[in-house]
Formats: structure tokens, C-alpha cells, sequence
């Protein structure tokens, strides 16, 4: 984060603030301050800039039914992620419906690819004005953010991310480095392979770091030097990890084995190498993190991490819902879960049969 950003960070304070607070810090009318709050009519560049540093100082919230809102509840939670779509989400999402539904709650969705920083630091779609609290889908919201909705006392869960410094909020992980370990040591031990690829997932990623540490921590325990080319960008995408794959192909990198950080990246791995001819698993074996539900039909059968991702999403609902209800006492502040992995042995690996480890 900027130095400027730094600067006008929201601190507590004992009385909310108005429009009329924000309007007298930055020196101009309320109407101005509503104009760039809506960016509704022409405003000063210079002028918007105060306005919008007044309203992060002052942690001014741009609706007129905050005070309400905090003695009466939505009965709404809001999911908010990077994107929307995949395999992995559908499942989440089946996840978190499953408790919504029996406990007749409204489920309301953010996609922020859309969205600047400077939309979100705003005026955020979803908060405290329509939802009784919020599930943070990994790197989705800045830490500053993250900070001020916990400051204001709206209950949240986190998903596959640490909450930010000095912030206790419940966040839910899978055993990352252990699954990964798990799938590279059986590359390595069971079919003796050498020369292993790693998809990664994306910069920053918590996830991504932690399969890649196991990734790591396996060739460390087999006495087998990584070599620096086998490291290319898998970014939980198909189609990054399929022109990866492609160039390491058209580069003439020898490898005979591909550990992707989760199935998407696998899927694109597979595309490039039959598009090159090479037979799968004979030529290169393939491991993948996850195991959404199409890679048990892929020809091979993807061999893959099982993370329990349907399960994930029910419990960070249920765990929300238990903030909302009981109002975030200390022990579910300091809450956090990790689900176990399983590796599930198709036939992409080599493997004759598939079995679990």
C-alpha cells in the first residue's frame, strides 16, 4: 500500500461521522460531498481528492440506514471474492447455500474484478448497511478494509487467507503443504520421477505459497535438486498453465512429470501436451490440487489432492452465523480451521488403479 493510502487510514472513534463531519474537514459543501460520494455531477479533481481523504480519516459510511442497521439485522450475509465461476467456487458456493437455506438466510454476491480500489475504499457494495456479516474469499479485500470492517464490529470469516496483522478473525485453510508434499513425494517415490514441473498458483496467494513449500519440502526429503526451469506460472488458470506448459515444451525442457497447484492449471497442462503428442502418464505423469468434480473424468483419470471444498463453504457460513448470533465473543475471534487433504490416485500419475493415500 501507497504512503498516501497509509496516511488516511480509518481510526476508531467514539461517534460516527456525518456528512456534515466530512463536509467540514475537506472545506466544502455537503452537496459536494454527496456529489463525489455518488460521483454524480462535476467535481473538482483537487476537491474529490480532499473529499475522499475526509471520508477515509473520518471512517465516514455513505448510507442512511447505518445507525438502524445496527440494532436490526439484515438476515443477509455477503460473500465477497475475486471472481466468480469455476469449479472451485461452484462447489463452495453449494457449500455456503447448504447452510443458507436451512437457516432461511439471504446470500448476497460480490465479484470485485469489476472494481478499483479507490470504488471499494468508497463506498464497498456489501457491509455493514446490507449484510449482518461477511465470508472474504481469499485475497478479495485489501487489509486496510478488512481492518476497518473488523474495527466497526462486523462480523466476518476468512477463506484460504490469514487475517491481517493484530486482527483476530475466525479464517478457514485446508492442509496445503502436507497435500502437496503428499502428491510430489508420490512422483518422486512411487514412479521415480525426476524432472517435476510446478504449476504455480498466483502471486500472493496463501494457498499457492504453501502447496509450492511442499512441492519443495518433497524433493527436499528425497534428495532430489529442483531444477530453477521447472517453475512456471500455473496461476489457477487453464489457459496461463497451458501457454506455460506449451513454452516449456517449445523451448525443448525436458520434464517428465507435472505437479499443477490445483485442477484448472491441470486441465491446461493435459491440452498442451497431447496438442505436442505426448502420451499421458507414459511420457509425463500429472498431479493436480483439489478435486473438482471433472477430474475424475478426464482420460487419464486426474490424480489429484482432495480438498474439501463443499465442506469449507458450510463451515465458514455456520461459523459466521454463530458471530451474528452471538455477537463475536472472544472464542470464535480466535478460531481458526484447518481441513485435511487427501491424495486420490487416478490414473494420470501412473497408477494401474485408483486407491487414496
Amino acid at each position: 500500500m501507497d504512503s498516501r493510502r497509509q496516511e488516511h487510514l480509518w481510526k476508531p472513534e467514539t461517534v460516527r461521522s456525518t456528512i456534515s463531519d466530512v463536509a467540514r474537514r475537506a472545506g466544502v459543501s455537503t452537496a459536494t460531498v454527496s456529489r463525489v460520494m455518488n460521483r454524480s455531477g462535476r467535481v473538482h479533481p483537487a476537491t474529490a481528492e480532499r473529499v475522499r481523504s475526509a471520508v477515509q480519516a473520518l471512517g465516514y459510511t455513505p448510507h442512511l440506514a447505518a445507525r438502524r442497521l445496527m440494532q436490526q439485522r439484515t438476515n443477509a450475509i455477503g460473500l465477497i471474492s475475486a471472481e466468480i465461476g469455476g469449479p472451485y467456487y461452484a462447489a463452495l458456493l453449494r457449500g455456503i447455500e447448504e447452510v443458507t437455506a436451512r437457516e432461511r438466510c439471504a446470500l448476497l454476491i460480490l465479484s470485485i474484478s469489476s472494481l478499483n480500489y479507490e470504488d471499494m475504499d468508497m463506498a464497498l457494495p456489501l457491509g455493514e448497511h446490507n449484510t449482518d456479516g461477511l465470508l472474504i474469499f481469499t485475497n478479495s479485500l485489501p487489509d486496510d478494509i478488512v481492518t476497518r470492517l473488523h474495527l466497526r464490529g462486523h462480523p466476518m470469516v476468512m477463506l484460504h487467507r490469514t487475517p491481517p496483522s493484530g486482527v483476530a478473525i475466525p479464517h478457514i485453510h485446508v492442509a496445503n503443504q502436507s497435500g502437496a508434499y503428499a502428491a510430489v513425494s508420490h512422483l518422486l517415490v512411487a514412479h521415480e520421477r525426476r524432472r517435476i514441473v510446478l504449476l504455480r498458483g498466483p502471486d500472493g496467494n496463501e494457498d499457492a505459497f504453501e502447496r509450492e513449500q511442499g512441492y519443495h519440502r518433497a524433493h527436499f526429503d528425497c534428495g532430489v535438486e529442483v531444477a530453477p526451469e521447472l517453475l512456471v506460472q500455473g496461476d489457477f488458470s487453464e489457459e496461463v498453465a497451458q501457454a506455460s506448459i506449451t513454452e516449456l515444451l517449445r523451448r525443448g525442457v525436458v520434464f517428465d512429470a507435472i505437479f499443477a497447484a490445483d485442477d484448472e492449471s491441470a486441465y491446461g497442462a493435459v491440452a498442451a501436451l497431447r496438442a505436442a503428442g505426448r502420451r499421458l502418464p507414459e511420457d509425463v505423469a500429472i498431479v493436480g490440487f483439489d478435486d473438482v468434480p471433472l477430474s475424475r473424468h478426464l482420460t487419464p483419470a486426474l490424480t489429484t489432492v482432495a480438498a474439501p471444498i463443499q465442506a469449507i463453504g458450510r463451515l465458514a457460513t455456520e461459523l459466521l452465523l454463530d458471530q451474528i448470533q452471538q455477537g463475536t465473543p472472544e472464542r470464535l475471534e480466535e478460531r481458526k480451521l484447518v481441513l485435511e487433504t487427501q491424495l486420490v490416485v487416478r490414473r494420470s500419475c501412473g497408477c494401474t488403479a485408483s486407491s487414496s493415500e
